[in-house]
């Protein structure tokens, strides 16, 4: 993949299920301007219970990579 260069970068990660298949799951590297550590954040769905994956979309629609350090997974 190489260095990625500062704003979001989306990839899906093929999964093989064993007898049924591949699952495919995307996610979103987050890549700041300035160089530092880098996090990992997830959400799920429980129900009707969107809040961390609606809050994590929120953030990935409005990250702006010039206020940042680091990367986010």
């Amino acid at each position: 993949m190489g260095v990625l260069k500062p704003g979001t970068h989306r990839r899906i990660l093929a999964v093989d299920t064993g007898c049924d298949g591949r699952l495919s799951i995307p996610y979103f590297i987050l890549r700041g301007k300035k160089a530092g550590p880098t996090l990992f954040f997830s959400a799920g769905e429980h129900g009707i219970e969107l809040n961390g994956v609606g809050s994590i979309q929120s953030f990935i629609h409005n990250f702006d990579p010039d206020k940042v350090s680091g990367t986010l997974i």
